[in-house]
């Protein structure tokens, strides 16, 4: 299987699949934190709105994703966000419409762009240290990208299909 082909197309799917989630929230819910008081719901829908979810799948691209794509490609070692509060301040001055949609889907043409710009040789070589981890390849790290959209997508498709159902 050629693996960087199949991700980078895994990065166009799950791209169109979170617009899509975006899509089917009423526009004012999209802003809305989910109202749920118990620890078992909190736990279901999470604490965040649609679109504070989605500013943070782009807020993760921004800052690691694509910066250590970047890298197997002649790009500066990334250096990561120190902390959880540096997102928070981003959110805090972010304007919260849809235009994060096409933020969104720009960064993930970026990647798309940038993974086939990777020589297929470097494409499986360990080469960037990532919290945790040691050293990973390209291959993880788009791995890891597609994990993320699956882990917060996930969030969004529950909002969306079952808010007004609890």
């Amino acid at each position: 299987m050629n693996t960087k082909a199949f991700l980078a197309n895994q990065l166009d799917q799950t791209a169109q699949i979170i617009e899509w989630s975006i899509d089917l929230f009423p526009e004012k819910r999209l802003i809305e934190i989910p109202p749920h008081s118990t620890v078992s719901m909190k736990s279901f829908f999470g604490e965040w709105s649609a679109l504070r979810v989605l500013f943070h799948l782009i807020y993760y691209e921004e800052t690691f994703a694509l910066p250590s794509i970047n890298h197997w490609i002649g790009g500066p070692i990334p250096s990561f966000p120190k902390s959880s509060q540096e997102e928070e301040r981003e959110w805090d001055e972010c304007e919260r419409n849809l235009k994060l949609i096409n933020r969104f889907l720009n960064n993930r043409k970026k990647q798309i762009e940038t993974i086939n710009n990777i020589d297929v040789r470097d494409w499986d070589k360990n080469k960037l240290v990532y919290y945790g981890h040691g050293k990973v390849s390209a291959h993880w790290m788009v791995a890891k990208t597609i994990q993320h959209t699956f882990s917060h997508g996930d969030m969004l498709l529950r909002k969306a299909l079952y808010w007004d159902d609890f």
